[in-house]
This record gives structure tokens, C-alpha cells and sequence, in this order.
């Protein structure tokens, strides 16, 4: 819950009032695994994803929101499924971390790395324009099988929402060396210790991403 409220609390402040996806229902799947960034006690939280791993029951949040706009929507994600496919959302940092080198795209080091753990081979991503940027160098490709070429407006008219794809292990080539180096490394060891250098100096950062998957 101190998530959904970090997440809420970060949209608001970009005039974002409410998303179609934004309660707290998914608390309750357990097919959706949550990563935060805290304080080295757990006390505050400064960030954090989610990873949905697609199910029948329970379909995906922009599985949801492309139904809107695309009839199509289903049997696409059906068809994704094939491979194994989870959706990466609810990615957001507070300004408290700015300025120390630990960024959203930790978060999404994490995300990869935990993807055949998981049986992951498709993560599906809904990037905002700010995030959009990012795209080639998360190793995401823009799927364009959906609506206006992947693009809708969402969570507002005010944004164009863009849908993509990381393909996994294909898309580790398209990785930088940095990015790739601390996905493998998070696989051999996923209580990690890393130093990072920002703006504001030096810190340590403390991965955990020890899971028990049946």
C-alpha cells in the first residue's frame, strides 16, 4: 500500500489525478511481484515497479487500457502469452533520490534480470514521453500490433502513451555493457552490493531480489 501511495503521490505532482490502473487490486494477484527502492531500514520508499506475469484470470494493466481502443487486444496478448509475457508498469522515483545515481532504471536492471527466473520471455512496457527516451537503451522495441502503431493517449489526452516489447534473451544484445553487466550480475547474485557515484557523491546500494518461485 505505501507503494500505490508513492505511485499516486508522484502522478499527482505531474497533474495526473487518477489512471485506470492505479487501485491496489493487484496486491492481492499473485502473479504480480513488486520492487521498491527504501531507505537501508525499509522505513521510506523512494521508488518502485511492478511486474504482472500475464494470466487468464487476470489480464495485464495496459492489456486493460488497449482494449479501449483496440478489439484486437486479446487475442494479441493471447498470442504473447505463448512465450511467457508479464507487463512492467507503475514505474516511479521521488525527488529525494535525485542527484545520487540510483534512478527509475535500476528498477528495470531488476526487472530483467528477474525474467527467467520467472519464465519471463516477453515484458511489455507502456513508456510515457518522458520514459520513451529510454527505449533503445532498456532494450525495448516500439510494438506497433495495437491501436495507432502501439501509441495511444493515456493516462490522459494531454499524453501518448507508447507500447513496447523486450524480448528475452534476444534483446540483452541491444543492452549496453553497463546496463548488461549489472543484469547478469543481479542473475548471480541477487543480493547484490554496488557502489554508484551522482551529483550529490557516493553510495551503496543493497539489491535484494531474492525470490521462491514454486
Amino acid at each position: 500500500m505505501r507503494f500505490a501511495e508513492g505511485h499516486a503521490s508522484v502522478l499527482k505532482n505531474h497533474g495526473i489525478k487518477k489512471v485506470s490502473t492505479m487501485g491496489a487490486t493487484w496486491a492481492e494477484d499473485p502473479n504480480v511481484y513488486v520492487l521498491m527502492i527504501t531507505s537501508p531500514g525499509g522505513e521510506k520508499i523512494y521508488g518502485g515497479a511492478r511486474i504482472h506475469i500475464f494470466s487468464d484470470a487476470n489480464p495485464l494493466p495496459c492489456q486493460q487500457t488497449f482494449r479501449l481502443h483496440d478489439e484486437r487486444t486479446d487475442e494479441v496478448f493471447k498470442d504473447l502469452s505463448k512465450h511467457g509475457v508479464a507487463e512492467f508498469c507503475a514505474l516511479w522515483t521521488s525527488v529525494e533520490i535525485a542527484g545520487l545515481g540510483v534512478s527509475a532504471k535500476d528498477l528495470v536492471k531488476c526487472g530483467w534480470s528477474l525474467c527467467e527466473k520467472l519464465k519471463i520471455h516477453r515484458m511489455v512496457a507502456l513508456l510515457s514521453p518522458v520514459t520513451r527516451r529510454w527505449m533503445k537503451e532498456l532494450g525495448l522495441d516500439h510494438f506497433t500490433e495495437l491501436a495507432n502503431n502501439g501509441e495511444i493517449p493515456y493516462p490522459t489526452d494531454r499524453f501518448i502513451a507508447t507500447l513496447t516489447l523486450y524480448k528475452h534473451p534476444e534483446s540483452r544484445q541491444n543492452l549496453d555493457d553497463d546496463f548488461l553487466s549489472t543484469v547478469v550480475a543481479l542473475e548471480n547474485n541477487p543480493q547484490l552490493k554496488q557502489e554508484i557515484v551522482g551529483a550529490r557523491g557516493k553510495v551503496t546500494v543493497h539489491f535484494d531480489i531474492q525470490i521462491h518461485v514454486e
